[in-house]
């Protein structure tokens, strides 16, 4: 941590932050409280996206960035519904992934909910029941029975198998 106060230019952890107001008031808090000793959780700072509402249904997706993927594994606990999308390549790494389908059916089969995915991380706020989610990327689907209930009642991760691309 360096201070110089000719420049007014705290240097804090790698990221700057200008006391005449070019940075974000966030930055500056954050480099205070590491200044003073303290810590703070890493969500502290983040902010979920704004929840949109699809057929009458709550909902926020999302999750790029670490401060943006911390905001929404602090979120789960207020949505009855969390789901994580990653894909396991050969190498057994698995990359988080978006731009998947999801499709929620209640128990009769009726869908009462389609949206996509934009980020790795989907929060839901379903009502009480038991569902069927369906999820697809990149042409491959798979399905997954879940039992919503309170908040924080359903944190599932779905993950598809990738293939090897390019030549050999």
């Amino acid at each position: 941590m360096t201070l110089k106060n000719q420049q007014t230019q705290y240097r804090v952890a790698g990221a700057v932050t200008y006391m005449n107001g070019r940075r974000s008031a966030r930055s500056l808090f954050a480099a205070l409280m590491l200044f003073a000793g303290l810590s703070l959780p890493p969500f502290a700072l983040a902010q979920l996206p704004q929840a949109e509402t699809a057929q009458g249904i709550k909902y926020v997706t999302g999750g790029f960035g670490s401060e943006e993927a911390a905001a929404f594994k602090a979120g789960k606990a207020q949505y009855p519904v969390s789901l994580t999308f990653a894909a396991t390549d050969e190498d057994g790494t698995t990359p988080y992934v978006a731009d998947v389908s999801v499709e929620f059916a209640d128990e009769k089969g009726n869908t009462v909910l389609t949206l996509p995915s934009v980020g790795p991380y989907l929060l839901v706020d379903l009502p009480a029941g038991n569902y069927t989610v369906r999820a697809s990327y990149e042409g491959k689907s798979q399905s997954q029975e879940i039992k919503v209930g309170a908040p924080g009642s359903v944190d599932a991760r779905i993950a598809w198998k990738r293939s090897g691309t390019g030549p050999d």
